[in-house]
């Protein structure tokens, strides 16, 4: 079931993420930039943590502790798994078109007026 969900989610969280950022129309942004980020940066951090703080664990040779060939199948996982659901959820987003605006915005900038002495947020 949880398998399920992780490759559900993987997957969705790649669509989601390019077909936003390519309505938004981010002409300069690199699309292996988002697949590099989605794929790797919340992964890392959580595991990042998990790794550094297991290593006060072996330190204190807790029975507690993750074994070392326990962790590295871990990351053997996440390259194996995680990272290729990314690119396919990239895959599909490709295919799809781009979110469409509800309304259009306004090319020229509206006026806006100057605050008043008592508006400072300052004085609030």
């Amino acid at each position: 079931m949880r398998a399920c969900y992780r490759i559900k989610d993987r997957t969705f969280s790649a669509v989601c993420k390019l077909r936003l950022a390519w309505s938004a129309e981010f002409v300069w942004l690199s699309y292996n930039v988002p697949v590099l980020q989605t794929a790797t940066l919340y992964p890392a951090l959580v595991f990042g943590t998990c790794f550094f703080l297991n290593f006060f664990i072996w330190g204190k040779h807790s029975s507690g502790a993750v074994p070392f060939g326990t962790m590295l199948s871990l990351l053997c996982l996440w390259f194996g798994i995680s990272v290729p659901l990314v690119y396919l959820g990239y895959y599909f987003g490709f295919r799809k078109q781009p979110f469409q605006h509800p309304v259009r915005t306004n090319q020229i900038p509206r006026q806006v007026p100057d605050q008043l002495w008592y508006m400072n947020p300052l004085l609030r």
